[in-house]
């Protein structure tokens, strides 16, 4: 299928030189560009990702990030059907807690590796254990 797109001059450039660096048609380049982005942001794949993950590392939920996907799911459902105790923290602690835990969202951006790599970092910890 043919279409037209607009996009800045700059990012054409840059397009340009990646396509012509790797060999590849300006057509390829974005084709393959679309089709990263599709599979980066496809569900299935980011769940397999994250159950390779959790395959290689035992994720723990802390208790203020549980009590507040239960408060979110509560809101979201108006459901009542969820465990109330989930959290052995009074509403005021939880609160207290989840305030802190929004507060340290982002924190870590620009320091922590991919997922891919992350997952590859852990299986070669892995394997130098054994």
């Amino acid at each position: 299928m043919k279409t037209a797109i607009s996009i800045p001059d700059s990012l054409f450039q840059s397009a340009e030189v990646l396509a012509s660096r790797m060999g590849l048609s300006r057509n390829e380049l974005i084709v393959r560009a679309v089709e990263n982005f599709i599979k980066f942001h496809d569900p299935n794949v980011i769940k397999a990702r994250l159950n390779t993950l959790y395959a290689i590392e035992n994720a723990v939920v802390p208790p203020e990030l549980m009590a507040a996907q239960l408060d979110v799911l509560k809101s979201k459902n108006n459901s009542a059907d969820l465990p109330s105790q989930a959290s052995p923290f009074s509403v005021e602690e939880r609160a207290k807690r989840l305030e802190n835990f929004r507060a340290s969202r982002g924190k870590y951006k620009g320091i922590l590796s991919s997922v891919d790599e992350f997952i590859a970092h852990k299986q070669e910890e892995k394997e130098l254990e054994r």
